[in-house]
């Protein structure tokens, strides 16, 4: 049974909104359906919050129009953010609400909003998942980070340590890996860095005093090996090293279901891209397309329930691969340039992954690409080989 709130005579039918399925975890995607809409009403974007209601930052989605008399319905997929990604907002288990505002013939004196609530029964990230993929230098091995720390080696990929071996348990679970030559660095959702091997220590947020607006995501490192950029779930960007700093996209997402999940560098070093879980791209420094305008939108549209989770770039320089958490690869290209190469996805061999699809890392001439799930299971495509899976 849905919540009123405000005029009830505005839209009263609707007091019957409803969401399928009622309970779920992150990522899931739902269907909120409603009554009928009165004649002459307008009916806004639906908003997925804490509390019944209306509340600002519009919604994921628009419902879907209907004729007056008719029902109309939205379709959601769970976010891992609230709105504008501040300190808490991240969800976890508990009890949310979607909500749809209505109003007559445009007067918001007589707006009425319905809500109806959702269980969230788990969040997006736990400890026991693994995280990122980061091949060698040669691509002929990779290393596998997991959300406590520790790393998996495969092929020539050597081990250099890990947080667990050391006895150090991250003060906020581990979000991300970067290799390099001889080592590799990790990342807490803290901003918190940890460097193995030839790997060198260039910063870290804790270090600098400084607590970020939402949690950090990623790492990339620059191509010299000395610096590396952190990304924060708000899209915000932080250049350690010799990585230079030239924009960000600071999403500010409708109803929270637009996280920053990646960024990824241009060859030289001297530009990035970022993306959101929707695949809207962003791009900066001397990328061709810069200036931070979007060029490209893949949007979650393809399988029902699915967030971009991860990007790599080409290493020739043409563009990036998107994945979804479906394991759905999808290339985006520079304008003017041609798109990187295409060398399959799991949805395209009617795979279902056992986990979702974390993390994507490309070879280093570019003929192929691995994907990650969060079970430590690795997919390999086109010239990737596989070296091994950490999956049960």
């Amino acid at each position: 049974m849905g919540v009123v709130v405000g005029a009830p005579r505005a839209l009263a039918a609707a007091a019957t909104l409803t969401v399928s399925p009622s309970a779920a975890p992150v990522g899931t995607a739902v269907t909120v359906t409603g009554g009928v809409v009165p004649a002459g009403s307008g009916c806004g974007g639906a908003v997925f919050s804490r509390t019944p209601g209306p509340v600002p930052g519009g919604g994921p989605n628009d419902i879907v129009p209907a004729a007056p008399g008719a029902s109309f319905h939205a379709s959601f997929v769970v976010p891992s953010y609230l709105a504008g990604h501040v300190p808490g907002s991240r969800v976890t288990p508990g009890t949310y609400y979607f909500s749809i505002t209505c109003d007559v013939s445009n007067n918001a004196a007589s707006a009425t909003t319905t809500s109806v609530p959702f269980t969230v029964t788990a969040a997006a990230e736990s400890p026991g998942r693994f995280v990122g993929l980061a091949p060698t230098p040669d691509g002929k091995g990779y290393w596998l980070a997991h959300a406590g720390g520790g790393v998996y080696s495969y092929g020539d990929a050597r081990f250099y340590g890990s947080l667990p071996g050391l006895g150090v348990a991250p003060a906020q679970p581990i979000t991300g890996i970067a290799g390099y030559f001889g080592g590799y660095w990790l990342v807490g959702a803290d901003g918190g860095v940890y460097s193995f091997g030839t790997a060198r220590f260039f910063g870290s947020l804790p270090g600098l005093g400084i607590v970020p607006n939402a949690p950090v995501v990623g790492i990339v490192a620059t191509p010299t090996g000395q610096g590396y950029w952190l990304v924060g779930a708000d899209g915000g960007v932080f250049a350690f090293g010799d990585a230079p700093y030239v924009g960000a996209l600071l999403q500010q997402s409708q109803g929270g279901s637009q996280p920053a999940v990646a960024l990824a560098s241009t060859v030289d070093g001297r530009g990035y891209y970022e993306t959101d879980d929707l695949g809207e791209i962003g791009a900066f420094g001397d990328t061709t397309n810069s200036t931070g305008q979007h060029f490209s939108q893949i949007g979650i549209g393809v399988t029902p329930g699915t967030f971009i989770s991860a990007m790599v770039p080409d290493p020739n320089g043409s563009g990036v691969w998107v994945v979804g958490t479906d394991g759905g690869v999808f290339t985006a290209e520079e304008p003017r340039s041609p798109a990187p190469g295409f060398f399959g996805s799991l949805p395209g061999l009617g795979i279902t992954p056992a986990a979702p699809i974390v993390g994507i890392a490309a070879t280093p001439v570019g003929n192929g690409y691995w994907l990650l799930g969060a079970d430590g299971g690795v997919f390999a495509f086109g010239g990737a080989t596989f070296y091994g899976s950490a999956a049960a």
